[in-house]
């Protein structure tokens, strides 16, 4: 999103300054003149040093991730991109997390409460979103816009690839709340319940031992499961020319991407049935996510009719918009 938003602002000719983490590897940075560019190591006391000496210069603030700048703007028009619905999660909510890691997203959420003003205005993705925020952070609804933008420039390769009868692909990373544990559970189930095995797709990164351990062991018992780990943009292109649906069970999603990829793609999507689903898709079919028989159950059944309907977009792509306030 950020290399995308970076390409749009230098071809509708608006100046810019980036100030980003220097973690942060983006091809975007050999297109911005040193001059225009800043990593700190993130600490908030570095962020707050460059603000007090810099932030006169600029006429608008855009903070890309969540957080409100860490001084007072009075000033200069500021923008906060909210896009972690996990922060505003209440403790009884299902997400995959334990009672620490809540309790740190409660933390998170009161400084970003604390850091905000009433002059600031935010940007989320989808409706549920802006409904999600004013609640949970207190924000006057007239200070939330939703305008969702995305990068679909790679997913015209798809017309290069031969699609898999049965293949489902899930992109996502193996963070708890995509639920990895329980469609692989499901998996095992259409295996032992249904005798069917189709091909499941994953892009687990190798940081996740346990889940990659589970993979191999349910591919000695037969099943086919391939794990691709991180991919670039064009090998992931390929897999969705590849295959023939997305499966998509995550427990929370502030956008979720891959459903708009997927469609974009031609994919046929799966998913889970919450509201960030149905904010920005129409889907081919939808299962409780919590339960592993309805996953496979929803699969079986897709795979027995082969009459799926296609899925469908609902959100378009408003970067114009989100470039227009910027200015």
């Amino acid at each position: 999103m950020l290399e995308y938003l970076l390409r749009s602002l230098s071809q509708a000719e608006v100046p810019f300054f980036l100030l980003a983490d220097e973690r942060l590897e983006i091809s975007s940075y050999s297109n911005i003149p040193e001059n225009k560019l800043v990593k700190l190591l993130s600490t908030e006391s570095n962020r707050k040093h460059f603000y007090e000496e810099n932030s006169t210069s600029f006429g608008t603030i855009f903070c890309f991730a969540n957080v409100p700048p860490p001084v007072t703007i009075k000033r200069q028009k500021v923008f906060v991109l909210f896009q972690n619905t996990l922060i505003l999660s209440t403790p009884d909510e299902k997400n995959g997390y334990g009672a620490k890691q809540k309790f740190l997203f409660f933390l998170r959420r009161k400084y970003i409460q604390y850091r905000n003003k009433p002059q600031y205005h935010w940007l989320v993705q989808t409706q549920a979103m802006k409904a999600r925020l004013s609640k949970r952070l207190s924000i006057q609804d007239n200070h939330v816009e939703v305008m969702p933008f995305f990068d679909f420039a790679e997913q015209g390769m798809v017309g290069q690839y031969v699609r898999k009868p049965n293949s489902f692909l899930y992109v996502a990373d193996g963070v708890p709340h995509k639920n990895h544990e329980i469609l692989l559970d499901a998996w095992e189930y259409l295996f032992d319940h249904y005798q069917v095995k189709p091909e499941l797709h994953l892009t687990i990164t190798d940081r996740f031992v346990n889940l990659l351990a589970r993979i191999e062991s349910l591919r000695k018992r037969g099943l086919s499961i391939t794990n691709h780990g991180r991919l670039e943009k064009q090998e992931l292109a390929a897999l969705y020319g590849q295959s023939e649906y997305l499966v998509f069970p995550s427990l929370s999603e502030s956008f979720g991407l891959p459903l708009l990829e997927a469609v974009q793609a031609g994919v046929k999507v799966l998913a889970a049935d919450l509201p960030y689903v149905h904010d920005v898709i129409i889907p081919s079919g939808v299962f409780d996510p919590m339960k592993v028989e309805a996953i496979a159950e929803q699969v079986a059944k897709t795979i027995q009719l082969r009459n799926t309907k296609e899925s469908r977009k609902l959100v378009r792509n408003e970067i114009d918009r989100v470039i227009e306030v910027l200015k």
